[in-house]
C-alpha cells in the first residue's frame, strides 16, 4: 500500500467517525477503530481480514527514510512518531510486533490544548508556571492525563511569561504556537537520538524553561537535576504508580545525591520543587492528587 492510499483510507474513516480515537491495523483481524472505548469494525470491500503481508507494507511504507524508526524498530519491538495528515489531522502512530508480524495503532491526537481550568488541576499548577528555577514532575500510571497537565502547564507558561521553552517528546502531541514564550518542541528519532543527550543539548539553547515528555532512565534522571540547580525550570512526567516507595526509581535517585548542603537531591538555592500525582480512580471529577515538595518541608494536597 503506498503512502496516499492510506491517507485516503483514513479520511474516509475520520469521515465516517469523526470521533473515533484510536485506528488498529493488526493481521488477522478488519481494521477496527475505537470510538467512545469501544470498538468497531471497518468494512472494507473484499471483507477479507488484514494479511501480515498487508500490515507489514504499510509500516514500512510510514517508515520508509527513517532509519532511526526503523533501528528503534529492530531493537525494542516497537517505534513511536507523529505523522500529519491533510485537513490539520495530526496522529501518534505505534508500528509494533505481535506474533512475529508487523501492527500498527494511530491515535488521533487534540488539536486543542486544554488550560488550566478545564482539568480542574489544583492550585499548584499555577505556582509551577510561576516558578523560575526548580523541577516540577508530573507523576501516574498510564492513562491518567499526565500529558494533558503538562499541555495545560506549557500552556499557561506560554500564555504569561516572555522566555524560551525548549521540549523534549516522544512524540510531540500538543502544537504550541508561539505567545508570549517561544516554545521550541523537539521530537525523539526526528530531531534528537536520546533523552539525555537531549537534555544536555537543550541547555545550549538558552532556556528558561525545559520541558521532558517523560523521564526514563538514571542518566536522563541526572542531567534533569542538574538543569534544575542551574538556573532553569524543568518540567517532566514520570510513570509510576501513586503508591510508589521512595527508594524506587527517581526517589532513589534524589536520595543517592543527597550531601549536607542538600534536600531531596539538589541546594536549597534551588527554591520550590513540586511533584504531582495523577490518579482517575476514585479521586473525584478533578482526578488528581498532588504533593508538593520544599525546601523547607513537605505538604500534601488533594
Amino acid at each position: 500500500m503506498q503512502l496516499e492510499g492510506i491517507r485516503a483510507l483514513l479520511e474516509r474513516i475520520v469521515q465516517r467517525w469523526p470521533r473515533a480515537s484510536d485506528v488498529l491495523f493488526v493481521a488477522g483481524a478488519s481494521i477496527q477503530v475505537e470510538v467512545d472505548g469501544v470498538l468497531q469494525p471497518v468494512r472494507l470491500r473484499h471483507g477479507r481480514p488484514l494479511s501480515p503481508a498487508l500490515t507489514q507494507d504499510m509500516a514500512h511504507c510510514l517508515l520508509r527514510d527513517r532509519p532511526d524508526l526503523c533501528a528503534a524498530l529492530e531493537k525494542r519491538g516497537s517505534c513511536d512518531f507523529s505523522w500529519n495528515i491533510p485537513w490539520g489531522i495530526r496522529l501518534r502512530v505505534n508500528v509494533f510486533r505481535q506474533r512475529g508480524r508487523l501492527a500498527l495503532v494511530m491515535r488521533r491526537l487534540p488539536e486543542h490544548i486544554p488550560d488550566m481550568a478545564e482539568l480542574r488541576l489544583p492550585v499548584v499548577f499555577e505556582d509551577m508556571a510561576r516558578e523560575p528555577q526548580g523541577l516540577a514532575l508530573i507523576t501516574g500510571g498510564t492513562g491518567t492525563g499526565k500529558t494533558h497537565s503538562l499541555a495545560a502547564l506549557i500552556q499557561r507558561i506560554n500564555h504569561t511569561r516572555a522566555v524560551h521553552v525548549v521540549t523534549l517528546e516522544d512524540p510531540v502531541e500538543f502544537l504550541h504556537e508561539p505567545v508570549e514564550a517561544v516554545v521550541s518542541q523537539r521530537e525523539l528519532h526526528t530531531d534528537f537520538d536520546h533523552f539525555a543527550t537531549g537534555l544536555r543539548a537543550a541547555l545550549r539553547q538558552a532556556p528558561k524553561v525545559i520541558v521532558v515528555g517523560e523521564v526514563r532512565d538514571r542518566e536522563s534522571m541526572e542531567v534533569v537535576l542538574q538543569a534544575a540547580t542551574t538556573g532553569h525550570l524543568v518540567l517532566a512526567t514520570l510513570l509510576r504508580p501513586m503508591s510508589a516507595q521512595p527508594s524506587s526509581g527517581f526517589w532513589g535517585c534524589l536520595n543517592r545525591r543527597r550531601s549536607g548542603s542538600c534536600v531531596c537531591g539538589w541546594p536549597l538555592a534551588c527554591g520550590t520543587w513540586c511533584a504531582s500525582s495523577c490518579c482517575r480512580a476514585g479521586m473525584g471529577r478533578g482526578g488528581y492528587r498532588f504533593l508538593r515538595c520544599c525546601a523547607t518541608g513537605c505538604a500534601f494536597g488533594s
